[in-house]
C-alpha cells in the first residue's frame, strides 16, 4: 500500500519518472526501424506515396473532402503566391452515422454533397480518416469504417474511384485527379501550406485528441520494405500508427483500462494518452487511491470527461471539485499532473526518435503539427510538453517548436492535391 501520493503514482506507473527518455526512445527508434524494413514491429511505418517537399503549393484552387469521426466537411481551398487565400467549406453528418448505408449509397450522397464545388477545381483532395491501405497511385483501398459509421461492402473498394464513379453517377463528364490522405498527413502537410518551410528543419504532423497517430517525412530509400517502382520522390511521409505502440511499460491501471476496452491488446500507447482513454485511466486510478485511503471518496464513475480534469486544474466548477471534498483536491491534483508528464514525457520519445532517426532538428527546429483536442484544450499538458522538449534538446541535441494550423486537413488535402496530383 503506498504511503503517498507519489509512491502511488510510482508504483502504477503514472508519472513521468517511470519512463527513462534515453532508453525509451531506444526502443521506440529500433521499432521504427524495423517497420520501416517490414520487420516484427507494432509501429506499422505505413508508405503513403506522398511527399512533403514539394515547396509552395502553385498557384490554383483544390476540391477537399475530409470524412473523419462523424462529420463530413466539403469545399475548395484556394492557393496564391504560395499561401492559401480562400478556404470556403461546409460541414455536414457523415452518411452511413445515423442509419445503415450501402457503399454505394455513401460514396452517392458524398458526390451530392460535393456537386457545388467541382467546377473550382480538377484537383481533389480526399481526407478519409479511418483505416485504409495506401496504394502507389495515390488512392487507398478501404479496411474498415469505425463503430460510428455504418457502411455495408465497402471494404476492399478504392475510395478517391468510388469517389469519381459517383460523380460520373450525376452526370459530370469533367476529369478529376484525386489524392487521398488520412488526418495526420494532412495535418502536416497543412502545416507546409500556412508556414515558412525555410524557418524548419522538417515536419511532424501529430493527431492527440480523442486517439492518436503520428507522421514524418523519411528517406525513401530507407524505406527498405517498399519494393515498387512508381514511386521515384526522395523522400516519402510515413504514417506511423503512433498509437499501436506496445514498447511503453504501463501499470496495472493501465492493464485494467485495457482489459476493459472494445479490443484489448491492441493500439497500447493510445491507450495510455489518448483522450479516449485518459479519463478512464483516471477514474480508476482515484477508485484505487481512495482504497489505500490516499483520498477520501472513490470516483464511482467510469471514466471522468476531460473537459472536467482541465477545469479543475485551472479551479473552476468541475465533476472532481463537486464531488471530492476539498481536503483532497491536492492529492486529486497531483495525480492529475503525473498522467499529464507521463504523457508529455511519452509524447516527447515520440518526437526525439523521428529526430534521431531523420537528422532534422539540428540546425533548425522540427515543426510539429499538433492536432486533437486532447492536447489543443489542456494548457498544463502543453505547458509540461514543452518542458519535455527542452529536456530533449539538452540530452541529444534535437529543437522542435509546436505549431497549430487552423482547418489542417483542409489545407492540407489541398496542399497534397495540388503538389502531389
Amino acid at each position: 500500500m503506498a504511503h503517498t501520493m507519489a509512491d502511488f503514482l510510482l508504483r502504477e506507473r503514472l508519472c513521468a519518472d517511470c519512463f527513462d527518455l534515453s532508453a525509451e526512445v531506444d526502443r521506440f527508434l529500433a521499432d521504427m526501424r524495423n517497420g520501416l524494413s517490414g520487420k516484427d514491429s507494432s509501429l506499422y511505418m505505413i508508405p503513403t506515396f506522398l511527399s512533403a517537399d514539394h515547396g509552395a503549393a502553385e498557384d490554383g484552387c483544390a476540391v477537399v473532402l475530409d470524412a473523419g469521426g462523424t462529420n463530413l466537411r466539403v469545399g475548395s481551398v484556394t492557393f496564391s503566391g504560395g499561401t492559401v487565400q480562400d478556404i470556403s467549406f461546409e460541414k455536414t453528418r457523415l452518411p452511413g452515422t445515423d442509419e445503415t448505408l450501402t457503399a454505394t449509397v455513401f460514396f452517392d450522397r458524398i458526390a451530392e454533397r460535393l456537386s457545388p464545388y467541382l467546377d473550382r477545381g480538377d484537383r481533389v483532395g480526399f481526407c478519409f480518416s479511418y483505416a485504409a491501405q495506401c496504394r502507389e497511385d495515390k488512392d487507398a483501398t478501404i479496411i474498415a469504417f469505425c463503430k460510428e459509421v455504418s457502411v455495408t461492402g465497402a471494404e476492399g473498394l478504392p475510395i478517391c474511384a468510388s469517389l469519381d464513379a459517383a460523380i460520373r453517377r450525376r452526370g459530370v463528364e469533367k476529369s478529376f485527379r484525386y489524392v487521398q490522405l488520412n488526418d495526420t498527413v494532412a495535418a502536416l502537410l497543412g502545416g507546409i501550406a500556412v508556414t515558412d518551410p525555410t524557418q524548419y528543419d522538417g515536419y511532424v504532423g501529430f493527431i492527440l485528441g480523442t486517439g492518436m497517430n503520428g507522421c514524418y517525412s523519411e528517406l525513401t530509400e530507407n524505406i527498405t520494405k517498399y519494393t515498387g517502382s512508381a514511386y521515384r520522390e526522395k523522400t516519402m511521409i510515413i504514417n506511423m500508427e503512433s498509437g499501436c505502440y506496445a514498447g511503453f511499460s504501463g501499470g496495472s491501471i493501465d492493464r485494467a483500462v485495457d482489459a476493459s476496452s472494445a479490443i484489448p491488446g491492441d493500439h497500447l500507447t493510445e491507450k495510455l494518452m489518448s483522450g479516449a482513454y485518459l479519463g478512464r485511466i483516471l477514474a480508476e486510478a482515484l477508485d484505487r487511491a481512495a482504497d489505500e485511503g490516499l483520498i477520501s471518496v472513490r470516483a464511482n464513475a467510469g471514466e471522468i470527461p476531460m473537459p472536467d480534469v482541465n477545469a479543475f486544474l485551472a479551479g473552476e466548477a468541475s465533476c472532481l471539485s463537486e464531488h471530492f471534498p476539498e481536503a483532497d483536491h491536492a492529492a486529486i491534483r497531483e495525480l492529475i499532473e503525473g498522467l499529464y508528464a507521463r504523457t508529455a514525457r511519452l509524447l516527447c520519445v515520440n518526437f526525439s526518435a523521428i529526430a534521431l532517426q531523420t537528422k532534422k532538428g539540428f540546425e533548425k527546429p522540427i515543426c510539429i503539427v499538433m492536432e486533437g483536442s486532447t492536447y489543443q484544450k489542456s494548457p498544463r499538458l502543453q505547458e509540461l510538453l514543452a518542458e519535455e522538449l527542452r529536456c530533449a534538446r539538452e540530452k541529444f541535441g534535437c529543437s522542435f517548436e509546436i505549431r497549430f494550423a487552423e482547418n489542417s486537413t483542409l489545407t492540407g488535402a489541398a496542399y497534397a492535391a495540388i503538389t502531389n496530383g
